[in-house]
Protein backbone atom coordinates (compact mmCIF):
# COMPACT_ATOMS: atom_id res chain seq x y z
CA UNK A 1 0.00 0.00 0.00
CA UNK A 2 2.83 2.41 0.83
CA UNK A 3 4.53 1.64 -2.47
CA UNK A 4 1.28 2.37 -4.34
CA UNK A 5 0.95 5.64 -2.45
CA UNK A 6 4.50 6.52 -3.44
CA UNK A 7 3.72 5.85 -7.12
CA UNK A 8 0.60 7.98 -6.91
CA UNK A 9 2.58 10.80 -5.29
CA UNK A 10 5.25 10.60 -7.98
CA UNK A 11 2.63 10.73 -10.74
CA UNK A 12 1.04 13.71 -9.07
CA UNK A 13 4.47 15.36 -8.75
CA UNK A 14 4.92 15.03 -12.50
CA UNK A 15 1.55 16.57 -13.21
CA UNK A 16 2.13 19.32 -10.67
CA UNK A 17 5.37 20.33 -12.32
CA UNK A 18 3.67 20.38 -15.70
CA UNK A 19 0.82 22.65 -14.68
CA UNK A 20 2.54 24.78 -12.05
CA UNK A 21 3.00 28.46 -12.76
CA UNK A 22 0.67 28.25 -15.73
CA UNK A 23 -1.44 31.33 -15.15
CA UNK A 24 -4.11 32.56 -17.52
CA UNK A 25 -3.14 33.39 -21.04
CA UNK A 26 -3.95 33.19 -24.69
CA UNK A 27 -5.18 29.95 -26.16
CA UNK A 28 -1.83 29.53 -27.89
CA UNK A 29 -3.22 29.30 -31.39
CA UNK A 30 -6.09 26.93 -30.66
CA UNK A 31 -9.29 27.83 -32.44
CA UNK A 32 -12.59 27.91 -30.59
CA UNK A 33 -13.62 24.81 -32.53
CA UNK A 34 -10.49 22.94 -31.40
CA UNK A 35 -11.10 24.01 -27.82
CA UNK A 36 -14.71 22.85 -28.06
CA UNK A 37 -13.65 19.47 -29.42
CA UNK A 38 -11.01 18.93 -26.73
CA UNK A 39 -13.38 20.00 -23.98
CA UNK A 40 -15.94 17.41 -25.13
CA UNK A 41 -13.31 14.65 -25.23
CA UNK A 42 -11.77 15.44 -21.84
CA UNK A 43 -12.79 16.61 -18.39
CA UNK A 44 -11.24 20.05 -18.99
CA UNK A 45 -13.15 23.22 -19.74
CA UNK A 46 -11.89 25.83 -22.23
CA UNK A 47 -10.18 27.94 -19.57
CA UNK A 48 -8.27 24.93 -18.26
CA UNK A 49 -7.31 23.92 -21.80
CA UNK A 50 -5.92 27.39 -22.46
CA UNK A 51 -3.80 27.13 -19.31
CA UNK A 52 -2.55 23.70 -20.34
CA UNK A 53 -1.75 25.01 -23.82
CA UNK A 54 0.27 27.89 -22.40
CA UNK A 55 2.31 25.53 -20.21
CA UNK A 56 2.78 23.14 -23.13
CA UNK A 57 4.16 25.97 -25.26
CA UNK A 58 6.61 26.91 -22.50
CA UNK A 59 7.86 23.31 -22.36
CA UNK A 60 8.16 23.12 -26.16
CA UNK A 61 11.63 24.70 -26.41
CA UNK A 62 11.97 23.79 -30.09
CA UNK A 63 8.62 25.43 -30.91
CA UNK A 64 7.57 22.54 -33.13
CA UNK A 65 4.34 21.58 -31.36
CA UNK A 66 5.87 18.52 -29.68
CA UNK A 67 7.44 18.09 -26.25
CA UNK A 68 10.36 15.69 -26.47
CA UNK A 69 10.98 13.04 -23.86
CA UNK A 70 14.18 14.92 -23.00
CA UNK A 71 12.11 18.06 -22.33
CA UNK A 72 9.92 16.03 -19.97
CA UNK A 73 12.93 14.48 -18.26
CA UNK A 74 14.78 17.77 -17.88
CA UNK A 75 12.16 19.19 -15.54
CA UNK A 76 13.84 19.71 -12.14
CA UNK A 77 10.99 17.93 -10.35
CA UNK A 78 11.66 14.79 -12.39
CA UNK A 79 15.44 14.80 -12.47
CA UNK A 80 15.77 13.00 -9.13
CA UNK A 81 12.61 10.92 -9.46
CA UNK A 82 13.46 7.19 -9.68
CA UNK A 83 10.35 6.48 -11.75
CA UNK A 84 10.41 9.51 -14.04
CA UNK A 85 10.82 7.48 -17.22
CA UNK A 86 7.98 5.08 -16.26
CA UNK A 87 5.65 7.95 -15.41
CA UNK A 88 6.47 9.78 -18.65
CA UNK A 89 6.07 6.59 -20.67
CA UNK A 90 2.73 5.86 -19.00
CA UNK A 91 1.39 9.35 -19.55
CA UNK A 92 2.62 9.68 -23.13
CA UNK A 93 1.61 6.25 -24.39
CA UNK A 94 3.63 4.71 -27.22
CA UNK A 95 4.99 8.05 -28.42
CA UNK A 96 8.79 7.74 -28.69
CA UNK A 97 9.79 11.04 -30.24
CA UNK A 98 7.62 13.25 -28.11
CA UNK A 99 4.10 14.29 -27.25
CA UNK A 100 1.85 16.68 -29.14
CA UNK A 101 -0.67 18.87 -27.38
CA UNK A 102 -3.65 16.55 -27.87
CA UNK A 103 -1.70 13.61 -26.40
CA UNK A 104 -0.50 15.87 -23.59
CA UNK A 105 -4.09 16.85 -22.73
CA UNK A 106 -5.23 13.22 -22.92
CA UNK A 107 -2.48 12.22 -20.48
CA UNK A 108 -3.29 15.08 -18.12
CA UNK A 109 -6.97 14.17 -18.24
CA UNK A 110 -6.40 11.28 -15.81
CA UNK A 111 -5.56 13.84 -13.12
CA UNK A 112 -8.69 15.92 -13.52
CA UNK A 113 -10.90 15.82 -10.40
CA UNK A 114 -13.83 15.09 -12.72
CA UNK A 115 -12.41 11.86 -14.14
CA UNK A 116 -13.81 8.61 -12.69
CA UNK A 117 -11.72 6.85 -10.02
CA UNK A 118 -11.45 3.80 -12.26
CA UNK A 119 -9.54 5.81 -14.88
CA UNK A 120 -7.14 7.05 -12.23
CA UNK A 121 -6.53 3.49 -11.05
CA UNK A 122 -5.70 2.49 -14.61
CA UNK A 123 -2.88 5.04 -14.75
CA UNK A 124 -1.35 3.63 -11.55
CA UNK A 125 -1.72 0.09 -12.87
CA UNK A 126 0.08 1.01 -16.10
CA UNK A 127 2.97 2.54 -14.12
CA UNK A 128 3.42 -0.79 -12.32
CA UNK A 129 2.92 -2.91 -15.46
CA UNK A 130 6.52 -2.42 -16.59
CA UNK A 131 6.47 -5.11 -19.30
CA UNK A 132 3.13 -3.90 -20.67
CA UNK A 133 1.48 -7.32 -20.70
CA UNK A 134 -1.70 -6.15 -18.95
CA UNK A 135 -0.77 -7.88 -15.69
CA UNK A 136 1.44 -6.93 -12.75
CA UNK A 137 3.74 -9.83 -11.92
CA UNK A 138 6.68 -10.37 -9.62
CA UNK A 139 9.17 -8.88 -12.07
CA UNK A 140 7.01 -5.74 -12.45
CA UNK A 141 6.75 -5.33 -8.68
CA UNK A 142 10.42 -6.08 -8.15
CA UNK A 143 11.48 -3.59 -10.82
CA UNK A 144 9.25 -0.83 -9.46
CA UNK A 145 10.12 -1.44 -5.80
CA UNK A 146 13.82 -1.63 -6.71
CA UNK A 147 13.61 1.86 -8.15
CA UNK A 148 11.71 3.14 -5.12
CA UNK A 149 13.50 1.50 -2.22
CA UNK A 150 16.35 -0.55 -3.71
CA UNK A 151 19.07 1.75 -2.44
CA UNK A 152 17.87 1.53 1.16
CA UNK A 153 17.18 -2.21 1.57
CA UNK A 154 19.03 -5.44 1.01
CA UNK A 155 18.36 -7.59 -2.04
CA UNK A 156 16.70 -10.19 0.20
CA UNK A 157 14.40 -7.58 1.76
CA UNK A 158 13.49 -6.19 -1.66
CA UNK A 159 12.58 -9.66 -2.89
CA UNK A 160 10.50 -10.24 0.25
CA UNK A 161 8.59 -6.98 -0.29
CA UNK A 162 7.78 -7.87 -3.91
CA UNK A 163 6.82 -11.44 -3.01
CA UNK A 164 4.69 -10.27 -0.07
CA UNK A 165 2.85 -7.66 -2.11
CA UNK A 166 2.07 -10.20 -4.80
CA UNK A 167 0.91 -12.83 -2.31
CA UNK A 168 -1.31 -10.38 -0.45
CA UNK A 169 -3.25 -9.34 -3.56
CA UNK A 170 -3.12 -12.38 -5.84
CA UNK A 171 -6.58 -13.80 -5.16
CA UNK A 172 -6.41 -16.16 -8.15
CA UNK A 173 -3.01 -17.53 -7.01
CA UNK A 174 -1.56 -17.32 -10.54
CA UNK A 175 1.45 -15.17 -9.55
CA UNK A 176 0.13 -12.10 -11.35
CA UNK A 177 -2.20 -9.26 -10.45
CA UNK A 178 -5.05 -8.36 -12.73
CA UNK A 179 -6.26 -4.80 -12.77
CA UNK A 180 -9.05 -5.80 -10.35
CA UNK A 181 -6.64 -7.46 -7.92
CA UNK A 182 -4.26 -4.51 -8.10
CA UNK A 183 -7.16 -2.10 -7.54
CA UNK A 184 -8.13 -3.83 -4.31
CA UNK A 185 -5.04 -2.29 -2.72
CA UNK A 186 -6.39 1.25 -3.01
CA UNK A 187 -9.54 2.77 -1.60
CA UNK A 188 -11.44 5.37 -3.62
CA UNK A 189 -10.66 8.31 -1.33
CA UNK A 190 -6.94 7.63 -1.43
CA UNK A 191 -6.88 7.33 -5.24
CA UNK A 192 -8.94 10.48 -5.67
CA UNK A 193 -6.77 12.47 -3.28
CA UNK A 194 -3.51 11.39 -4.87
CA UNK A 195 -4.57 11.34 -8.50
CA UNK A 196 -6.44 14.64 -8.73
CA UNK A 197 -5.00 18.05 -9.39
CA UNK A 198 -7.00 21.25 -9.72
CA UNK A 199 -6.08 23.02 -12.93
Amino acid sequence: RNALNTIACLCLCLVSCLVSEMGAGASGGLSEEELDELSTKTAFNKKQLKKLRKRFMLLDSRKIGVISMAEFSSLPELAANPLSDRIIQTLSGKQKEGVDFVTFVSAMNAFSPNVPIEDKRKVLFRVYDVDGDGLVGYSDLHSTFNRLIGQSVTKVHLEAVATGALAACDKSKDDTLTFEEFSSLMDDDDVKARMSLPI
